[in-house]
């Protein structure tokens, strides 16, 4: 996979980076819903209903809530499985053709002696160097081993910058399931797909749930 193929793979991945965050925010959005309708069966329900029709009701939005968290889930875990398969796909080579990584490659060995004189410089550079293969996991692989190669020891933190997309996807998936199905927290699960987002360059809202989080600490609290 060349360059151009690799940059038209990667919109495509941004999309869905994209679309999973739209999809956590909507997942909050009716989730709030049905707070604000158990809030008020729960304040004015026994003024105008018996305790029994309120208790009925209340069941019947637990279960609309589970519904639809179910169905969060499985378009979350869909499109986390399209985001590793493309992403498998997109590192499963790495591209030798491209000058960018062979400028880089020849500009390692070079740091060296910078590090004797200005040691801040050197990494500074590396950070320079890394930053123009933000989500090339095969490039930065390939970066890693020269500056291993050439003795250098300041990466410009790069080993930050690479992961393994199997064991990060199949995190997140985990993490989906016990925020929108079981008693986990959304919050945690979108915490989670920002760092991911930005190992990929792409920002995503890290507390989409602020209602939730007040409700954890509420129940830490013993509240």
């Amino acid at each position: 996979m060349n360059v151009a193929e690799k940059a038209k793979q990667q919109g495509v991945i941004n999309n869905l980076i994209s679309g999973e965050d739209a999809a956590i925010k909507k997942a909050v959005t009716q989730k709030d819903g049905f707070r604000a309708k158990i809030q008020d069966l729960q304040t004015n329900g026994t003024r105008d209903f018996s305790a029994q029709y309120v208790d009925k009701k209340l069941q019947e939005i637990q279960v609309e809530v589970l519904t639809a968290m179910q169905t969060a889930y499985t378009d979350t875990e869909t499109r986390l499985n399209q985001l590793l398969g493309l992403l498998q796909e997109r590192d499963a080579v790495l591209d030798l053709t491209n000058p960018a990584l062979s400028v880089a490659l020849s500009i390692i060995p070079t740091l060296g002696a910078i590090d004797s004189t200005n040691p801040g410089r050197q990494f500074d550079e590396a950070v320079k160097i890394n930053a123009n293969f933000v989500h090339d996991q095969p490039a930065l692989r390939a970066l890693r081993t020269a500056y291993l190669a050439n003795g250098i020891q300041v990466t410009g933190n790069i080993d930050e910058m690479i992961y393994d997309a199997e064991k990060v996807i199949e995190n997140l998936k985990e993490l989906a399931y016990q925020g929108f199905v079981q008693d986990g927290s959304i919050n945690t699960f979108a915490v989670a797909f920002s760092k991911f987002a930005a190992l990929e360059g792409m920002t995503t809202e890290k507390m989409p749930d602020p209602i939730g989080a007040d409700e954890a600490m509420r129940r830490a609290a013993g509240l």
